[in-house]
């Protein structure tokens, strides 16, 4: 059975969502501007090994974040295109419903068309 469009566009959405999240890396970058201000201003503070090690903790923390984020968006992509993994699209919508606002709009579509019967077919078969 063929996959609806709308469940197609979907799948595009999620993808250009997951792109978008490469956005993350920025924070990187941010965090490395507040280190460099802060060498600047407080000697003290700059040379102090755990704001050093903090720093590298919250990096690798947006790292994290930002991969699994760009991952998951990308594997649910793929799986509604394919008509698999119907619970993992699903509960990734829900959770979307907390990424304000872009994500809360992908997750209201994607419960709200992944409850259909036409598309439960489609995962189902």
């Amino acid at each position: 059975m063929e996959m609806p469009k709308k469940i197609r566009g979907l799948a595009i959405a999620y993808y250009i969502y997951g792109a978008i999240g490469l956005i993350g890396f920025a924070g990187i970058g941010a965090l490395d501007f507040v280190a460099y201000l802060v060498q600047q201003n407080d000697a003290a503070l700059a040379s102090d090994p755990f704001f050093i090690q903090m720093i590298d903790v919250m990096k690798g923390l947006i790292i994290f974040l930002t991969v699994l984020h760009v991952a998951v968006n990308v594997l649910v992509g793929w799986a509604l295109q394919n008509g698999r993994l119907h619970m993992l699209c699903f509960i990734t919508g829900i959770l979307l419903l907390f990424a304000v606002p872009f994500g809360t709009i992908l997750g209201i579509f994607t419960i709200i068309w992944l409850r259909e019967p036409e598309v439960e077919r489609c995962f189902s078969s």
